[in-house]
């Protein structure tokens, strides 16, 4: 497994005064694996799954605040900006010799999410005047199904090698948008 901590390195200021750095990341995640193989038989199963969150992005404010191009974010408000990105994938494979050809079967799952809080007070701004405290809040959801299979000759048959495959896919998402005010 792994762990990653990261220090935000954008300044952010709200109404002219420094916040703090963003986005500062905190990564983790894992990998798992295993097999047995024994002869004509391999089989193997194996889950990775990462989990990212972020407590702001990593836009720049490029207006007549910030002349100098710094990596400054210059905001109304300090609403909080954290997002969120997981995911986690699974697989099982089966590989048998079966003497005149090789039969593989692999099959996966995902499934994944992300989830994300921004900051929306300049654009309200910028079509009503004064403004508050806003955000928008983006949520996604993927869930994905594969299955291949497929049986391939060990020698050529009358000088030609074959192979013979299906594949199955499926999969679903979602994604909502839900702008909050106070």
């Amino acid at each position: 497994g792994w762990d990653r901590q990261a220090p935000g390195f954008i300044e952010r200021r709200a109404s002219g005064v420094d916040v703090g750095k963003v986005p500062n990341e905190s990564t983790a995640g894992g990998r798992a694996v295993i097999e047995y193989n024994s002869g004509p038989l391999r089989l193997q199963a194996s889950i990775f799954h990462q989990d990212q969150h972020f407590d702001g992005f990593q836009n720049v404010t490029f207006d007549p605040s910030n002349l100098k191009g710094e990596l400054v974010q210059n905001l109304i408000f300090d609403t909080p900006e954290d997002n969120r990105n997981r995911f986690t994938l699974m697989n099982f494979t089966g590989e048998a010799d079966l003497g005149f050809a090789s039969l593989l079967s692999s099959t996966s799952y995902y499934t994944g999410g992300f989830r994300a809080a921004e900051d929306t007070a300049e654009l309200l701004r910028a079509f009503i005047g004064p403004t508050f405290p806003s955000t928008i809040v983006e949520d996604s959801q993927q869930k994905s199904f594969t299955e291949e299979v497929r049986l391939s000759s060990n020698r050529p048959v009358a000088g030609f090698d074959w192979i013979v495959r299906g594949f199955y896919s499926h999969g679903s998402s979602y994604r909502t948008d839900d702008l909050i005010v106070p």
